[in-house]
């Protein structure tokens, strides 16, 4: 028993100190096997480089690539733009010369309008599309009060469907005020 008392860790420690030749530094065993691994890699790759050039390659590289480089000279074809303008400028002229002729020949000066060249459809659909712009008072305007005969009115013949129309359409309310 006295052996064991001996090689106990409290014997060993005080005879030889806190310190002794079988200590491990802290976390040494958590990394073992990263730094093994590591070794094992660092054996395997070798000492040599793995390329080499042949001598004096860098002094006559530059020679090399801009003989590779460099193209043969070739004759390049220039076309002259002025001869171009000089071949396309007599068509020009004579083109515009033939439109202006034939638009001061074929365009027709004496016809003049007025009312009378005018077809009644075209009166009608001129006033039917500006007629949100035109008023009544506007029209009376242009018509000649001397030549209005009642008797003219005296026998037209207006529905009744028309005279309901235009009072539920027209947002004049003279009308109806007037009846009341």
């Amino acid at each position: 028993m006295e052996e064991k008392i001996k090689n106990s860790e409290l014997y060993l420690n005080s005879v030889l100190g806190e310190k002794s030749n079988f200590s491990a530094p802290k976390d040494y065993f958590n990394n073992i096997e990263n730094r093994f691994f590591i070794s094992l890699a660092e054996q395997n790759i070798p000492n040599k480089d793995g390329f080499s050039t042949p001598n004096s390659y860098f002094d006559s590289l530059e020679n090399s690539i801009l003989s590779k480089v460099k193209s043969k000279e070739k004759t390049i074809k220039v076309i002259s733009l002025k001869q171009r303008f000089y071949k396309i400028i007599p068509a020009a002229i004579a083109a515009s010369i033939a439109l202006f002729i034939s638009i001061n020949y074929f365009t027709n000066k004496n016809t003049e309008i007025n009312f009378d060249n005018l077809a009644q459809t075209d009166i009608e659909n001129w006033f039917l599309e500006s007629s949100s712009n035109i008023t009544s008072e506007d029209i009376a305007t242009f018509i000649n009060v001397d030549d209005i005969n009642v008797n003219d009115f005296a026998y037209t013949n207006i529905d009744d469907d028309d005279i309901e129309d235009y009072i539920i359409y027209n947002e004049n309310t003279t009308l109806l005020n007037e009846i009341n």
